[in-house]
């Protein structure tokens, strides 16, 4: 029987490149820094690019908020050779 396990506290930093999908007209690649903790119910996602206009940031984590889940971040992020 396996057990389960839950992550209470996370930090990660990761690359991604939104595209077409989000409504760019060419690929943007920027690192994204995660943070979550369960018990204070945080998941937060912050881009580390200073030179990213504010709404291209918005867009780009509402997009991270919606489709990324805790467990995607653990496992590693796949594209299914889809431009994200």
């Amino acid at each position: 029987m396996a057990e389960q396990r839950y992550v209470d506290k996370l930090m990660s930093v990761f690359s991604f490149t939104a595209g077409k999908d989000l409504g760019f007209p060419e690929s943007v690649s920027m690192q994204v820094m995660f943070v979550y903790n369960r018990k204070s119910n945080i998941k937060k996602f912050n881009l580390i690019d200073e030179e990213m206009p504010e709404d291209v940031n918005r867009k780009i984590i509402a997009w991270l908020e919606k489709n990324v889940d805790v467990q995607d971040v653990l496992h590693g992020l796949k594209s299914k050779g889809m431009e994200l």
